[in-house]
């Protein structure tokens, strides 16, 4: 009003884009009214202005106004829970949290977009202006997480500086299987299994990665140490000594005699699978001879015996084992060791010149002795003679007899004389005499 003086009071009605915008507000001492428009959209907005009037003033309405609303910046940051993460675990998310920058306000909504440097992980919603995607698959390791939020209608799009993240390996439950085994002569290798299953297993055997063959204890460490997973467990490796079996292949000869050099072969194998035995072994007889320990040559080996008495004897062949097989002993293997013995009937004769003196002769076998035993005699006087019929006598488990025969001239010399009668095994080392006195008168 021209000329009028005073401040000017009542209210104030606003309207944008043609469309009332709140309530009416009391004019201020200073005859302002001021409206709050941050809630209007992003654009271009008209505003307009109209004054209710008071008892001093009339009412009036002030020309559009124009109102440019433009997008406000925003800031993306990225976190993760928890902070220190491991592989596969639960509720591992990184979280983007997208804010306004001032003078914008408010809260931005739309999505952000998630990254493993060049690999794409996943898009997730705001909500409150935050968003989370699961990383309980992303493998353990250095990694460098990035989020971009895409804007919407009221805030423009950022994107968070990449946010460096280790994730540790999981820790797998590692179970060893059996421990023992038998020696056999291939390498033993221990077994495991794992939680999560089918996780790759490296195994140590008293520090080496070979499996070990002979028999012993071998510290075994087994270990995952994959992409994701990580763990050990450790325990004994205990590889048993083989059993072995001994045998007598044979003695030779058999049936001996006395005297005789007796040559027993023998064998040592495993009782399961084709390994060789090594060591010595030691033939006994049950009367106590003995020969070796002699090393065995794949296996195998022999020794000699001389036996100083007759009689059946039993032998064994002992193995003192070695380090991957244990000791055994062979079967009784019966020895009979051969003789003979002799005899003469009657002990003592008297005989004129020109007479004959007749002596049964008696060979008997001693443990089953078989052979021709061939017999002489000697030590008859001057001017006789000493015949043996039959002279071989054929030894075949039973005693056999033949006479001597002394014949003296009618020149033979008186007096008392020793008549010896020897029997010699043919073809073998053993020979005994007996003696029977013979007298001329």
């Amino acid at each position: 009003m021209t000329g009028a003086t005073g401040t000017p009071t009542g209210t104030v009605s606003f309207s944008i884009d043609g469309t009332a915008f709140g309530s009416a507000i009391t004019l201020s001492g200073t005859g302002t009214a001021a409206l709050q428009v941050s809630t209007l959209s992003v654009g271009n907005h008209s505003v307009v202005a109209s004054y209710s009037g008071a008892a001093n003033f009339s009412a009036s309405t002030s020309a559009p106004f124009a109102i440019n609303v433009t997008q406000a910046s925003t800031t993306t940051t990225v976190s993760s829970s928890p902070v220190n993460i491991t592989f596969g675990q639960a509720g591992a998310v990184v979280t983007a949290t997208v804010s306004p920058v001032a003078p914008g306000a408010g809260t931005p909504t739309g999505t952000v977009s998630f990254s493993d440097g060049q690999t794409a992980l996943g898009t997730a919603s705001l909500t409150a202006g935050a968003a989370s995607l699961s990383i309980s698959s992303v493998s353990a390791g250095n990694h460098s997480f990035n989020a971009s939020y895409s804007g919407d209608a009221n805030f423009s799009g950022s994107t968070a500086p990449t946010y460096p993240l280790t994730i540790g390996k999981a820790t797998a439950t590692v179970t060893l299987g059996s421990l023992s085994a038998t020696y056999d002569g291939t390498p033993k290798s221990a077994t495991a299994t794992t939680v999560p299953a089918g996780l790759t297993v490296n195994f140590t055997y008293n520090g080496s990665a070979t499996p070990p063959t002979n028999a012993g204890s071998y510290a075994v460490v087994a270990t995952i140490n994959g992409t994701n997973y990580q763990g050990s467990a450790s325990g004994t490796l205990v590889i048993a000594k083989a059993a072995s079996v001994t045998a007598i292949i044979s003695g030779a000869p058999n049936p001996s005699i006395i005297g005789q050099v007796v040559t027993v072969t023998f064998q040592v194998t495993a009782a399961f699978g084709s390994a060789v035995p090594t060591g010595s072994v030691t033939v006994t007889s049950s009367t106590g001879e003995m020969c070796g320990p002699v090393a065995l040559a794949s296996g195998a080996g022999s020794c000699s015996i001389t036996f100083t008495s007759s009689g059946s004897r039993t032998l064994t062949a002992t193995y003192s084992g070695d380090s991957n097989f244990l000791g055994s002993t062979s079967g009784g293997v019966a020895q009979p060791v051969g003789d003979f013995s002799i005899t003469a009937t009657p002990s003592a004769q008297t005989i004129s010149s020109g007479h004959q003196a007749f002596y049964t002769i008696s060979l008997t076998p001693i443990s089953g002795l078989t052979g021709s035993v061939a017999l002489t005699c000697t030590g008859a006087p001057p001017n006789s003679s000493c015949a043996v019929s039959p002279v071989t006598d054929n030894l075949q488990g039973s005693p056999v007899q033949s006479t001597v025969t002394l014949s003296a001239n009618k020149n033979v010399n008186h007096g008392t004389f020793t008549l010896t009668i020897t029997g010699t095994l043919v073809g073998g080392n053993l020979s005994h005499s007996t003696t029977v006195q013979l007298t001329v008168k």
